[in-house]
């Protein structure tokens, strides 16, 4: 049974969800549920829904990229559920703040799509459109023919052939407001860089596959991610090996940089949101609403410097294929150093007569320090090797390390 502001509803299906560090079982304090509202009684609702989720956001802290995210999406006109908060008590048992989120059913397809009637396909934990997904939704035999005949679009070595196929199978403007999002808000546990996180739907009035985002409770990580990062996704890598794709793709990173994602808006939502929470959250402890400010504070910095280096990445000019001298040797010199965390020391110096760069270790006892030099370039396919000379002073291991 489950009670909503006095209103009950009997005979709801219930199911512990999550994944990796989002799993909790029933009787921990804060289980992830997903809410099934006709499992077990055809036509119950939950105004209008037919399914919710209940997320944890154990990885979030501020409870707010899935809500802040989700509203890009839709923004950019990429299908993708409404957010809301939930106090919730399970067996008596105060579990404490929520995500609310709708779930992917049928009414969710009505919203966003003439029929509801096609295959609509859950991702799974890190798999891609090449493994056995399974289908949630969907009328007809179960033989997965959309999925793998974008697949087999995806791996055409003919680029103009692959193109005119992925037109035809994919929902390409939505897929590159997609996949777009995905690289500006980094969700590195996404589909484009991790094959994690997705749904697909096979809309039946356009005959096209849509892309619809999922899990996004571990955004902007990366401020100073590239614009064009190596794809993990199938289709992702597909779409941005085709050059006259790649140039649509980075013309919407810059049009939504323009339309959508502004620092003011951005912010101000942030803002909105927290004075929501933070009551909530202070009631239950004083210290949960300082631990919340802190969290929302840190997401603010991480969307301004997004924000900040996406205008300066697409004033640059696209990445050239690296150029190999005759002996078949190319140097790498646009490295740029990553700290996520701050507070460590990089810089460049000459050793020995050898341009070199260095990091010096400020925060060697903060486990998520992790600082790095970075460069990347755009190769062709074949083989390659990486030749270069590293040295390293006063390095040990940590207490908790061999």
């Amino acid at each position: 049974m489950v009670r909503v502001d006095g209103i009950a509803f009997e005979d709801v299906g219930l199911h512990v969800k999550g994944a990796a560090g989002s799993r909790r079982r029933f009787d921990d304090d804060k289980p992830a549920l997903t809410l099934n509202f006709d499992r077990f009684k055809p036509g119950q609702h939950f105004h209008g829904l037919d399914k919710l989720s209940l997320n944890n956001s154990v990885q979030d802290p501020s409870y707010l990229t899935e809500h802040l995210c989700s509203e890009l999406f839709r923004e950019a006109g990429v299908p993708s559920p409404r957010v809301a908060f939930a106090r919730v008590t399970v067996n008596g048992r105060d579990a404490g703040l929520y995500v609310l989120k709708e779930g992917f059913d049928k009414e969710f397809l009505r919203r966003w799509f003439r029929s509801p009637n096609g295959n609509l396909y859950d991702g799974g934990f890190i798999r891609d459109i090449t493994d056995p997904l399974e289908r949630t939704s969907g009328e007809g035999a179960n033989t997965r023919a959309d999925l793998k005949a974008l697949a087999a679009a995806a791996m055409l070595p003919d680029l103009d052939l692959r193109r005119h196929e992925l037109e035809r199978l994919l929902d390409l403007d939505r897929f590159l407001s997609f996949l777009a999002l995905e690289i500006m808000t980094w969700h590195w546990d996404g589909y484009a860089l991790k094959r994690n996180n997705y749904r697909i739907y096979h809309d039946p009035s356009t005959d096209r596959m849509v892309f619809l985002p999922h899990g996004m409770d571990q955004m902007f990580w990366d401020s100073n991610g590239p614009i064009e990062p190596g794809m993990e996704g199938l289709v992702a890598r597909a779409v941005m090996e085709i050059p006259a794709l790649r140039a649509r793709y980075r013309e919407r990173v810059g049009t939504l940089l323009t339309n959508v994602f502004r620092i003011q808006v951005l912010t101000n939502r942030i803002n909105a949101l927290q004075a929501r929470l933070r009551p909530v959250l202070a009631s239950y402890h004083p210290q949960w609403a300082r631990d919340h400010d802190g969290a929302v504070e840190h997401l603010r910095r991480q969307v301004t410097a997004r924000v900040l280096n996406l205008h300066r990445l697409v004033s640059e000019p696209p990445p050239e294929r690296l150029q190999f001298d005759a002996g078949g040797v190319a140097p790498l010199t646009r490295w740029y150093p990553l700290d996520i965390f701050g507070g460590n020391q990089f810089g460049r110096e000459t050793h020995e007569g050898v341009p070199t760069l260095f990091i010096r270790v400020e925060r060697g006892d903060d486990p998520r320090s992790n600082p790095s030099w970075r460069c990347r370039v755009l190769l062709g396919r074949g083989r390659y090797r990486l030749s270069g000379r590293v040295r390293t002073e006063n390095v040990a291991p940590r207490p908790e390390q061999p």
